[in-house]
């Protein structure tokens, strides 16, 4: 077993955190070669049972296929490492970190700094800002020199760009760093103009789809994909149509087919509003993956009467239940978290269980055709209601 952790320990040393996934490794033949080719049928078992015991503790997590019930080390298991795990194992097994590690390095570079307020010096501590291997002081002086020279009158985007390296996206997701900087609670720096895509062709819609990605958009602004004629269609583009300022004035730009004459960015920000009023159904359609129902999730903060579009998700789960979905792993999907609940029925009852049951997904783009639509028993309704 120490073999097993110790392959994955060394699989760890090639990248240093911070990391985008977590060290992995498949248990065969070649990465475990004293395990695999050592030990008997019982020591084996042993082990394994081992392995279940240290996921337990949330030290690591084990992946398997489940195709050998009795013996499912034979399936080639894969198990990945949590953080806590890394600095227990490190410790348990004589295995330390191969250099300092990054986040010790930047809690050296803030308790160093003079002149940082506590509040500041907190944030900095708490969630530091590691950019790949960059020196921590180096990223630290660029930080406080940024916000210096461009306060609060740049767009964060352009602030990040200039100072590191280029890098337009380090400071998303950093309104507690941006606050600590300013000393004010509150709206820190302009954020970006929410871009939407619509197709409107009625003033005021029956219901509005929001549609995950880009192709299956574009099928249903061309009935490829069947909706009546009373909805409007938006491009929700990943997470972005689940930003809680959609529904503010002023926050979307509105781009897109748009028939109705004289259809302004008020009437269309009035039609998501209805939503909320219980004037207009709204349904989301996307993957049928634990990103898409986690989008879902999202997008019912802000309107919470939102549902799975039923007449999309049907045909999806019928490819998922006659085995033509895929593996995460064949479509760089491994790291997705399971949402556990969206909130919508249909979701929670019936998507959720199918992914678990079956450990695939399907792209919503495999029924974006309009022969997927036809000679199939009469659609759902086109509600999202479940």
């Amino acid at each position: 077993m120490d073999a097993v952790l110790q392959a994955l320990l060394k699989r760890a040393d090639l990248r240093a955190p911070p990391r985008i996934r977590p060290p992995r490794i498949r248990l065969d033949q070649e990465t475990c070669p004293v395990w695999f080719g050592a030990i008997g049928g019982e020591a084996k078992a042993f082990s394994w049972k081992r392995l279940l015991d240290l996921e337990q503790a949330t030290l690591i997590v084990v992946r398997v296929k489940h195709r050998h019930a009795d013996a499912p080390w034979r399936d080639e298991p894969a198990i990945s490492l949590t953080s806590l795990g890394e600095e227990r194992l490190r410790e348990w097994l004589g295995h330390p970190f191969p250099e300092p590690s990054a986040n010790r390095q930047w809690r050296a570079a803030v308790s160093a700094r003079a002149g940082l307020t506590d509040t500041l010096r907190q944030a900095l501590l708490v969630r530091p800002l590691l950019i790949g291997r960059r020196d921590p002081q180096d990223i630290l002086s660029r930080l406080l020199s940024a916000h210096a020279t461009f306060g609060r009158a740049v767009r964060r985007r352009v602030v990040s760009a200039k100072a590191f390296w280029g890098l337009s996206k380090v400071l998303d997701q950093r309104d507690d760093l941006l606050r600590a900087l300013e000393g004010q609670d509150g709206e820190v720096w302009p954020r970006r103009t929410l871009l939407m895509h619509v197709r409107a062709t009625v003033p005021t819609p029956d219901g509005i789809l929001f549609v995950e990605n880009l192709d299956a958009f574009d099928a249903a602004c061309l009935g490829e994909v069947p909706l009546p004629d009373t909805w409007w269609i938006l491009y929700a583009a990943g997470f972005k149509g689940s930003s809680s300022r959609l529904l503010t004035k002023g926050a979307v730009r509105w781009f897109g087919e748009v028939e109705t004459d004289h259809l302004t960015s008020a009437q269309l920000h009035q039609g998501l509003e209805q939503v909320n009023q219980g004037v207009c159904e709204a349904a989301f359609w996307g993957d049928l993956d634990f990103a898409g129902i986690t989008i879902l999730r999202e997008l019912r903060r802000v309107m919470p009467s939102i549902q799975a579009w039923k007449p999309g998700y049907t045909r999806l789960l019928a490819l998922l239940e006659t085995g033509q979905g895929h593996e995460p792993e064949e479509s760089a999907k491994a790291g997705q978290l399971d949402p556990e609940r969206s909130g919508c029925p249909y979701s929670d009852e019936v998507l959720l269980p199918a992914i678990r049951r079956h450990r695939k997904f399907v792209d919503q783009e495999a029924v974006c055709l309009a022969d997927d639509w036809t000679h199939v028993a009469p659609l759902p309704q086109a509600s999202g209601h479940a």
